[in-house]
């Protein structure tokens, strides 16, 4: 794969030299023995991931097969489970909501007393007004 094309190109660069027209020089060579080390690798890792997806395609069609078979079954009623992690789901919500007002109506009732706290420091240490003038 992309391993041979690289090696060629590295035994062509290796083979010319820098005087022929498209010629390769001793730098690219440099170059081309440091990268092809990595290149060779991931080509492997490559290779490697796409038996893994054939691997796990077909663990997937395995699986399917025996949803299907299950769905099928009439052994299990899944839209009794289905219709009950609804409920509950719509339940979790619905709770998640009143705790979120309650946190909401708790957030404002802090902030009011601080702001009460706040004005009655503020008016324990304000000098007196002054009186009248008559």
């Amino acid at each position: 794969m992309l391993q041979n094309s690289w090696m060629a190109t590295a035994a062509e660069q290796r083979d010319s030299s820098p005087d022929e027209a498209g010629g390769g020089s001793e730098m690219a060579a440099g170059i081309m023995s440091v990268v092809q080390p990595s290149v060779e690798a991931l080509d492997r890792q490559i290779v490697n991931t796409k038996r893994a997806q054939a691997h796990l395609n077909e663990q997937i069609e395995l699986v399917s097969e025996v949803l299907h078979g299950i769905g099928d079954d009439s052994e299990y009623d899944l839209l009794e489970y289905v219709n009950k992690v609804e409920e509950s789901k719509k339940r979790i919500n619905r709770s998640g909501a009143v705790l979120e007002k309650i946190h909401d109506r708790l957030s404002q009732l802090q902030r009011d007393i601080a702001r009460q706290i706040h004005k009655e420091k503020t008016d324990m240490h304000a000098p007196a007004p002054a009186p009248p003038k008559r």
